[in-house]
């Protein structure tokens, strides 16, 4: 990725609302499921967007991000990574 696309991506009213829509299906998962930890959200955040557990060093920094700001931001965050954006 690019400096412009980088900050498109992280600033775009598109990517905000994928991000709060991204928030809102991860709590309507967990609650189903009946999942109530900030962990487990998280951990359905990752499996939903990358399709595997977050590390043990990933959850902490992300339990961490969405204490401080939100699960949006750590959606978005997670939205903006290479391992998201880049294809094989």
């Amino acid at each position: 990725t690019t400096p412009l696309q980088a900050l498109a991506l992280w600033n775009d009213a598109f990517s905000l609302r994928i991000a709060e829509t991204l928030a809102h299906r991860v709590k309507d998962d967990c609650q189903a499921r009946g999942a109530q930890s900030q962990e487990e959200t998280i951990a359905e955040a990752y499996q939903l967007i990358f399709l595997r557990e977050p590390s043990a060093r990933e959850r902490a920094l992300a339990m961490n991000l969405v204490a401080r700001h939100g699960l949006p931001t750590l959606c978005r965050a997670l939205l903006n990574t290479n391992e998201f954006l880049t294809v094989d």
